[in-house]
């Protein structure tokens, strides 16, 4: 990995009034095949009045590779735009505070920007959505990563804004400078 940043992946949770959700969150970060040195996570907490900032922050105590941020309530998008803005990785993805990743999501968004990483700047892929009652795990199924077509960083914030819920997308940062785009 280059020595301009500091993770290979960066991952922004915001988050507001997702006390119910956060821990379920949090525990799919700490469990992922990456390396935990391999990725950072930049948790938003955007203004919760639940209890919210108090579990971000005895995560961000207990992990070397967590970063919070605290802001008045401004909206998820003013969140991950301060994500954004904090990343030290050579990419970002977006995972909200309700939901959580799949064992292998992130060395697999890593492995694939990294097999194109000249040609892509955003990568597209489905969520799959799963029961998670407390004695019933269903509808369960691998994620896919789309690789074509390929977005230019120009039109990255007109895609993201048209890509319908069940979708989520990652994107890469350049060394000479920040994402050009922006959550609206």
């Amino acid at each position: 990995m280059s020595g301009e940043f500091a993770y290979r992946m960066t991952v922004v949770v915001p988050d507001y009034n997702a006390e119910r959700h956060l821990g379920r969150c949090l525990a799919s970060l700490d469990v992922q095949s990456a390396p935990q040195d391999a990725f950072e996570v930049v948790l938003v907490n955007d203004g919760s009045t639940d209890k919210s900032l108090g579990l971000c922050r005895e995560a961000v105590a207990a992990r070397p590779n967590y970063v919070l941020i605290d802001q008045p309530n401004q909206g998820v998008s003013a969140a991950r735009n301060a994500g954004i803005r904090a990343a030290r990785g050579r990419f970002i993805t977006f995972v909200d505070a309700d939901d959580a990743l799949s064992k292998h999501a992130i060395e697999r968004l890593v492995r694939t920007f990294g097999r194109y990483e000249d040609a892509v700047d955003l990568l597209t892929y489905r969520i799959a959505y799963v029961d998670v009652s407390p004695n019933n795990m269903r509808g369960h199924r691998r994620f896919k990563m789309l690789t074509k077509p390929v977005s230019t960083t120009s039109r990255v914030t007109r895609t993201s804004r048209r890509q319908p819920p069940t979708y989520a997308s990652g994107t890469r940062t350049r060394p000479t400078r920040r994402p050009s785009f922006r959550w609206e």
